[in-house]
């Protein structure tokens, strides 16, 4: 478990929904100790503007979602804005980076514009330099959060141990397994098998329907399974001449001859998944 933390600052009335989504894709990743997110990481019994100071200068980086309503409506007549009052909450996470040289990720949520220094509290006005990515929604909201994810391994952050599923081993000796796309036979030498975009994949496919990492073959209990990863375009298995899409991260039990679609576009890429002994024959799905 990584012993960086990453704040992440947000305003509720902003931004709590799409804030909960990327703590959640945070979490499952670097695991709640790497990640800090307000009330729910704040022991009881202690002094909540305090806490938050003192957790900043040990962070390793601050993560500022950004709305359309991130400034903040006040009650105070002297402020036309929240962030323009010292005792905002959201002004001083982004005080105390600042004058703590913390790094800021700040994420453009809602489609809200990078905030420009004029429009900023003298004290925060270092932040209109620094590099916001936008975080959409669905369909894009799982790639944006990979890009954030990657650039915080490039700072140092770990991903938690492996699930046990992720672990590759060899088929026994007896089994042989393939996949036929494009005339091409490609043998699955070990289980967990992926396929997707990018190239740690076992398989790559540079299509704009399949995801980074889009689907996967697993071997237990002398069963073949696939798996969608919760991909943006999804999984489809061709039965007959229906085609039914895959719960994102449920298996599916493989027969011994299998066709699948990454994605539902009829030029989506087409797969035949055939297991069996030695010298088997294949033909490949055509799809319909």
């Amino acid at each position: 478990m990584s012993e960086k933390l990453a704040v992440i600052s947000y305003r509720r009335k902003d931004s709590t929904d799409i804030t909960g989504r990327i703590y959640d894709r945070l979490i499952a990743n670097f695991g709640k100790k790497a990640v800090f997110k307000d009330v729910g990481s704040i022991p009881l019994g202690v002094h909540f503007a305090e806490h938050i100071s003192a957790t900043i200068k040990r962070s390793r980086v601050v993560i500022a979602v950004i709305g359309s309503e991130w400034w903040g409506s006040s009650d105070d007549t002297s402020c036309s804005r929240r962030l323009d009052d010292p005792k905002d909450f959201v002004r001083i996470e982004i005080e105390s980076a600042i004058e703590n040289n913390i790094p800021i990720i700040p994420l453009l949520v809602k489609g809200m514009h990078m905030p420009n220094e004029t429009e900023l509290p003298d004290s925060l006005k270092r932040l209109a330099f620094y590099n916001g990515i936008p975080v959409r929604i669905d369909p894009d909201f799982h790639r944006d959060m990979d890009t954030l994810i990657a650039g915080l391994e490039q700072m140092g952050f770990q991903r938690l141990s492996k699930n046990p599923d992720d672990e590759r081993s060899n088929l026994p000796d007896e089994i042989s397994a393939y996949l036929l796309h494009s005339e091409k036979t490609i043998p699955i030498l070990q289980t967990p098998f992926t396929v997707g975009r990018h190239i740690s994949n076992s398989l790559t496919l540079a299509s704009n329907n399949v995801s980074k990492r889009h689907a996967r073959i697993t071997f237990l209990d002398n069963n073949f399974y696939l798996e969608d990863l919760d991909s943006t375009n999804g999984t489809y298995l061709i039965l007959g001449q229906e085609e039914t899409q895959l719960e994102a991260n449920k298996r599916f039990i493989l027969n011994v001859r299998t066709c699948f679609r990454l994605g539902k576009k009829k030029d989506s890429p087409l797969l035949t998944f055939e297991f069996g002994g030695q010298d088997l024959t294949f033909l490949e799905c055509t799809g319909f």
